[in-house]
Parts: structure tokens; C-alpha cells; sequence
């Protein structure tokens, strides 16, 4: 048996099995982004559908991200949201007089769904009637921290990604974890 030939032959299979398999993933990953592409589209058409006036993109790309542990203190003087080290803003709602400042991010990450999916939930809270005239102008991935109904005292708290929708009624949270 002629080795040098037979080892010719082995290597140029595996040249050919390389490319067929770095053709089939690069096909795989391009349809991926395609439908997410095409998803927000569709998500674009959906809202219109519905009397909501989009305003703005909506990201269609999905994320991991942890929960964010934060301490809760007494508003000083500065008005702005805390910052992640990302920059990621900590919006803390139903307390007065507080703010959330970041301290460190969980050990897990969890699948964070796609600003035109947290559209599609936010559009789902609305009667037919309340939809009409909804304007969206902008979405931004955030740290929520909810203390809603809790004593204003400081502490610790937990934050969660939440997109922030900028509409006509006001800012509204949803959340962004894919349950």
C-alpha cells in the first residue's frame, strides 16, 4: 500500500469535511439572524396592526444576564439612575426618596427575551380600546428593582433585566427573563 497517497487522500477528505461543515454552520447562523430580523419585523407589523404607533427599532437580539444585587439608600443629589460597570441603568419604582446602587451581579445568567418580544408582552396588558393611540418612542434594557407595596426602609434588594418602554402613557417595565 502506497502510505504517502493514502495519507493524500485522508487529508483532502478532511479539507472537505471541514468546509461542508463550516458551509452548513455559516448557513445555520445566517438563517438565525435572518429570523430575528424578520421577527422584529413582523413584531413592527404586528403593533401597527393593533392602532400602536412604533416610534422606534426594536432590538430583536436575545442576551443572557444575571440579577444584579443592589443596596438601597437614600436618594442623594444626584437625579440619574445608578450605572452598571456595562452602563446598564438600575430604575427603582414604587419608593420615594431612594435609589438602588449596584453592589455585584448573580452567579447565573438567565435568557433575556428580545426587546420586540417584551413588546409583544407589553401590547398583551392593554384592552383593544387602550391600544388605540398607544405611541412606543423608545426601549431600553434596564436593572429593575420593585418595591412596590414594601416599607421605605434601605436594605438590600433585587434587581432583574426589565425592558423600559418610553410610550405616550408614560415609562412602563416588562419584565425581560424568558419564563
Amino acid at each position: 500500500m502506497d502510505w504517502s497517497k493514502a495519507k493524500n487522500i485522508l487529508i483532502a477528505a478532511l479539507i472537505a469535511a471541514n468546509l461542508f461543515i463550516g458551509a452548513k454552520y455559516w448557513q445555520v447562523r445566517t438563517a438565525g439572524e435572518e429570523a430575528r430580523v424578520r421577527s422584529a419585523f413582523l413584531t413592527g407589523e404586528y403593533l401597527q396592526s393593533l392602532g400602536v404607533d412604533l416610534q422606534c427599532e426594536l432590538a430583536a437580539d436575545e442576551t443572557r444576564l444575571p440579577v444584579l444585587f443592589v443596596e438601597i439608600e437614600p436618594e442623594d443629589a444626584s437625579p440619574q439612575d445608578p450605572v452598571t460597570r456595562d452602563g446598564t441603568r438600575v430604575v427603582l419604582i414604587g419608593s420615594s426618596g431612594q435609589r438602588a446602587v449596584p453592589k455585584s451581579f448573580g452567579d447565573n445568567k438567565g435568557l433575556v427575551v428580545s426587546a420586540s418580544s417584551a413588546a409583544k408582552r407589553l401590547v398583551s396588558r392593554f384592552s383593544d380600546e387602550e391600544l388605540d393611540g398607544l405611541r412606543i418612542d423608545g426601549a431600553e434594557l434596564v436593572y429593575l428593582v420593585d418595591r412596590t407595596g414594601l416599607p421605605a426602609s434601605g436594605g438590600q434588594d433585587t434587581a432583574v433585566p426589565a425592558w423600559l418602554f418610553t410610550t405616550n402613557l408614560g415609562d412602563i417595565c416588562v419584565d425581560a427573563y424568558a419564563n
